[in-house]
């Protein structure tokens, strides 16, 4: 593939992801509505650690840096707890 090709898949790509993130996001704030109406705390430290672990799982199966997947979780998850509260 030619250098222009491969930036097209990336854009693509990139799309991809944007669209998942808005996707979970949207499961965030129906996440956030149930916590609400049950009176439960937006934070779920038991939650975040299993999902940790899971995304270091995900890493792994596919060469990618656990430090980078924590970081990148970190930030998703925060914004995750903002659209919940």
């Amino acid at each position: 593939m030619e250098l222009e090709q491969l930036r097209e898949h990336i854009s693509q790509i990139d799309g991809e992801i944007t669209q998942k993130l808005a996707e979970r996001f949207s499961i965030a704030r129906k996440i956030g509505a149930i916590k609400k109406k049950h009176m439960l705390s937006v934070d779920d430290i038991a939650r975040e650690e299993e999902l940790k672990k899971l995304h270091e799982t995900y890493a792994r199966d596919h060469g990618i840096s656990d430090k980078f997947i924590t970081s990148l979780f970190k930030l998703i998850i925060t914004e995750s707890k903002r659209i919940q509260s």
